[in-house]
């Protein structure tokens, strides 16, 4: 009888190791954000350059800093305190050469209640999805003409 609470013991142990982390990443809110480009004029469009420019968070917490440069850039946030709101903005120099690129602005806003939400500035430099619940992935697609 000994032996079974044991083995009980040591089975409610290891299966907490790995239930806690996934309820505890099941509470959090994250953000998984993509952002990529069509630079250049009509039949002369070739990938889009991002530079890193500035970051900022109202809310939330940095898991993975904005990539600095690429062809394809990304971050990761989650809510901190879980399950808390992010909410803030990624800036990018934009272009075939980003020293004199287009400066283009990445918001996002996954709340803990309510829908979440994305948005390009300038508006007129591409298009954002924001996905559906607390991890969502962000996708910014633009279109720059330098």
């Amino acid at each position: 009888m000994g032996q079974t609470a044991v083995l009980s013991a040591i089975f409610v142990l290891v299966g907490m190791m790995f239930l806690v982390p996934a309820i505890t990443g099941k509470a959090l809110a994250i953000i998984k954000a993509t952002a990529t480009g069509t630079c250049g004029p009509e039949g002369q469009t070739h990938p889009c350059e991002f530079a890193f420019y500035n970051k900022h968070l109202y809310s939330g917490k940095w898991d993975l800093l904005p990539t600095d440069s690429g062809t394809s850039v990304s971050w990761e946030t989650s809510g901190n305190p879980p399950p808390g709101d992010e909410k803030g903005w990624v800036q990018y120099n934009v272009g075939a050469n980003p020293k004199v690129a287009a400066n283009v602005r990445l918001d996002f806003d996954n709340p803990a209640e309510g829908s979440n939400k994305c948005d390009v500035v300038p508006s007129s430099a591409g298009t954002c999805h924001a996905g559906i619940g607390y991890i969502a992935t962000f996708t910014y697609t633009l279109r720059v003409n330098k």
